[in-house]
């Protein structure tokens, strides 16, 4: 049954009112732990910056992460104004991020690759030049909008990419991958963010709404317009994104990626609104398969009116500035970053990174990836070091086969289903499938007066095209599209795909602490080793358990030990959930589920030390300080609350402590005894594999 429609009321509802309500309703608050907690009291918040000068008074055998990472915590100097975080990842991400940007800045370099960047390089870090031109260019992509006339026009502005920068549409076009590119057919950006956020206008709702009330206010004003003109314009916006969610309150909860539905059956779906065009004029009209969200694409014919043209305008100029923000000059960049401030989070602050490093992550987080890609793997690329790992890899893969094995609560078939799935899977190690191709790209330069808000409109009419021009290619169920920003290689990061079967090792995880040639085998096993067993293992966590060696949504386990593995998973919630941290005002409540993560963590190390155990004279304390120094991380209490409010993945140090205490090889090498905070009975421990 559909919620009961609700409707904006005209002026915002004060945020103190509900706010007051926003810890208690999200996992914040003071909560009480059921019995003796992890711990015992005895560990500090060693992932806190100002707690660096305690960790030296901790013995390992009472709070491991504290004690192991001491002098490392008090070295650091973490400024929370400019950085996130500090730690071994962030550590791999400044080398591969120096290494980028200098390659960038280097004239003597001449590849057409590197020149487009570095044209864009100019574009956005030259605050004095940004200045020159203020708001200006946002002004005439405003005007495009005002020049339309009918629905027509709407259609024919959808479709110009020289007008329309960030390819605002009624819809969204994004690929989905299995063993091939699908297009998918979905909601538009909403400035609510979610749909279901107009139906229900909570507290998060509130607050998105309030900070893109201020950020268009803003910008109007700075374009010459009153409030009062603002106002209306957001008015008439909202109304229409409310008939927008309408049509599909779950949203894409409902998209069936397997689909795969052909192109006559979307325009079935579609009815009167003419998405083939939309298709077609993209080159989107070849794909094997398409996926849409049915409800919404369905209903779309009937908001998409002349009647309310108008508001459609409003959504288009709504968009336009909400993404346009910080690419004008300094002043609203900055703007931008104070109306994010979540004041549900009283340690959030604003982090202002080095105009640098903002371009660094612009060009992973845009279209531009697969440029920054291909430009560093053209130059870091390391064919010894990729097989050195791939051998790793392997290497865990064998010994998860024993591990399973062993598993007496698994019965003989699902041991079988386990097994296979595991030597079906595939690891795919630092260098994507295809290389990029943007040839097509021209920037105009700053010496040519060119502008960062046209130079992104370049890239969206790119990113566009490209997606068609992806639909002809011939694919296989690994592999790994270098255009692709969610996935893009100079991250250092990792990841496992349920759907594919498959794990991902980046460039940018292989290189600092994290890997080297010269790193002894410990050293190895407790960083890059144990990153490649926690991939592995998500093949088998409480989310990958339910799907099969095809990656099709199909239970791995069958009869009873399913039951049995869920409630290993829920001993695993419930011990994270008794964690209380004396500095922050939040738990683990259960409305974020990090069971999937700790699993994997856990079934990696214990992988880990199965491998260690083959080698004689294995270092077992080099090895559990190894991965101590791996999640040895700080990062601001306002960075904190907002993960453990939001993240699957567990705080640093409990990613050590939680992980390290399951497994008889610590207590062996330290003599962790009954009453050390490090102590779990056998009976209690918590590890699935």
């Amino acid at each position: 049954m559909r919620k009961k429609k609700k409707r904006f009321v005209k002026k915002l509802i004060a945020l103190s009112m509900v706010l007051a309500f926003a810890f208690q309703a999200t996992g914040c608050g003071s909560g009480e732990a059921g019995g003796d907690q992890p711990g015992h009291g005895k560990w500090i918040n060693s992932s806190l910056p100002e707690n660096a000068q305690l960790c030296a008074e901790q013995r390992l055998q009472d709070d491991f992460a504290a004690a192991v990472n001491a002098e490392w915590n008090v070295s650091q100097n973490f400024d929370p104004s400019v950085s996130y975080g500090v730690g071994s990842l962030e550590t791999s991400d400044q080398i591969t991020k120096e290494r980028f940007l200098d390659t960038v800045k280097d004239t003597s370099i001449q590849d057409p690759n590197v020149e487009k960047l570095r044209t864009y390089y100019g574009l956005y870090t030259d605050w004095e030049y940004r200045a020159q031109t203020g708001v200006e260019p946002l002004r005439k992509y405003m005007s495009y909008i005002d020049e339309i006339r009918s629905l027509e026009d709407v259609y024919q502005y959808m479709t110009d990419s020289s007008k329309n920068p960030f390819a605002a549409m009624l819809f969204t076009f994004s690929l989905e991958q299995t063993d091939h590119f699908s297009l998918r057919i979905d909601q538009p950006s909403y400035s609510l963010g979610k749909s279901n956020r107009y139906l229900e206008l909570a507290d998060e709702g509130l607050q998105k709404k309030e900070q893109v009330t201020n950020g268009i206010r803003y910008l109007m004003g700075r374009l010459g317009f009153s409030e009062d003109e603002a106002d209306q314009l957001l008015d008439q916006c909202f109304s229409f994104e409310l008939k927008m969610a309408e049509l599909s309150p779950g949203g894409s909860d409902f998209v069936d990626r397997f689909a795969d539905l052909s192109i006559s059956d979307v325009e079935s779906i579609a009815g009167d609104f003419p998405i083939r065009k939309f298709m077609d004029h993209f080159g989107l009209d070849k794909f094997q398969g398409y996926c849409v969200d049915a409800d919404y694409l369905r209903g779309l014919s009937g908001v998409c009116t002349e009647a309310n043209l108008e508001k459609i305008k409003a959504y288009f100029k709504v968009l336009l500035m909400r993404k346009a923000i910080e690419y004008l000059d300094q002043e609203s960049y900055l703007k931008a970053k104070e109306i994010k401030l979540d004041k549900a989070n009283p340690y959030d602050e604003v982090v202002v990174k080095p105009i640098e490093h903002a371009f660094y992550s612009e060009v992973l987080s845009s279209p531009l990836s697969g440029l920054g890609s291909q430009v560093y793997l053209d130059r870091f690329y390391d064919e010894e070091v990729a097989k050195d790992i791939e051998s790793m890899c392997r290497d865990f893969v064998r010994e998860y086969h024993d591990l399973i094995t062993e598993k007496d609560w698994l019965s003989d078939e699902n041991k079988e289903r386990i097994l296979g799935k595991l030597d079906a899977m595939h690891f795919i190690i630092m260098k994507p499938s295809n290389e990029a191709d943007y040839s097509g790209v021209s920037f105009v330069s700053k010496e040519d007066n060119g502008n960062l808000l046209d130079a992104y409109c370049e890239i969206s009419r790119f990113d566009l095209e490209n997606m068609g021009r992806l639909s002809a290619e011939k694919i296989d169920r690994d592999f790994w599209n270098i255009y692709d920003p969610t996935t893009t290689t100079m991250m250092a990061n990792s990841f496992y795909d349920p759907l594919r079967n498959a794990f991902v090792i980046d460039i940018g995880a292989v290189n600092g602490d994290m890997y080297s040639k010269d790193m002894s085998y410990e050293d190895k096993l407790g960083h890059i080793g144990c990153l490649i067993g926690h991939e592995l293992s998500h093949a088998f966590d409480s989310a990958g358990v339910n799907f099969d060696a095809e990656g099709k949504l199909n239970a791995l386990l069958i009869g009873d030990d399913m039951s049995t593995f869920n409630e290993k998973a829920d001993k695993v919630r419930e011990y994270f959930g008794e964690v209380r941290f004396q500095d922050l005002p939040c738990y683990y409540d259960g409305s974020v589920d990090i069971s999937g993560e700790a699993i994997a963590d856990m079934g990696g190390v214990k992988c880990a030390l199965k491998l260690g155990k083959k080698v004689d004279g294995f270092d077992y304390d080099a090895f559990f300080r190894s991965y101590a120094s791996y999640w040895g991380e700080l990062r601001s209490k306002g960075v904190w609350v907002m993960l453990i409010r939001t993240d699957v993945h567990p705080i640093s140090y409990l990613r050590i402590n939680i992980t390290v205490q399951q497994f008889d090889e610590f207590y062996e090498t330290y003599g962790i005894q009954p009453g050390d905070g490090m102590y779990v009975a056998p009976e209690d421990r918590i590890a699935i594999w």
